[in-house]
């Protein structure tokens, strides 16, 4: 299942897409997103994808994950691990399936730099995420990469 949230304001994720745009050009000249390859790639941390993720650091509510039996009241800000700035690898006609993210009880959150087809997360279907805003999933779900590709975010996951 798939719950979102509030994150940075739009102007802030646009800001930080658009640092992310060089790399991401010569990622596709190298070959590196072509469909079937990997699911994502990371990217380089810019001054831009920093502000945004201290921008969401700085007001951030958790009170979404309630949805999905969290406690939020036991979260700290030290329980968030930033993962980096990443971009969705073009998509195949046969969706790449995993059957877990990890398996480590924690959540997994995408920051969104701009607006994006998500990947498929348990039984979420086919959702759409809006620059600046985040989405929470369960990392045991499973996850069908069908068709997100070009999307940009900053991965980070929270440890329970």
């Amino acid at each position: 299942m798939i719950i979102f949230g509030p994150g940075v304001a739009e102007t802030v994720a646009d800001s930080a897409r658009t640092s992310l745009d060089r790399e991401i050009e010569q990622l596709r000249a190298e070959g590196r997103l072509e469909a079937g390859k990997k699911t994502l790639e990371g990217l380089r941390w810019t001054p831009e994808t920093l502000e945004a993720a201290r921008g969401f650091e700085k007001n951030i509510d958790l009170s979404p994950l309630t949805a999905l039996g969290i406690d939020t009241n036991n979260i700290a800000k030290e329980n968030i691990k930033w993962t980096g700035p990443v971009v969705y690898a073009d998509v195949l006609l046969d969706p790449l399936k995993y059957s877990s993210s990890a398996a480590g009880g924690g959540i997994f959150g995408i920051l969104a730099l701009d607006n994006f087809q998500l990947p498929e997360i348990g039984d979420s279907g086919s959702k759409k995420i809006q620059s600046g805003s985040v989405a929470y999933f369960r990392d045991s779900d499973p996850v069908v990469y069908r068709s997100c590709g070009g999307g940009r975010g900053i991965l980070f996951y929270i440890s329970l």
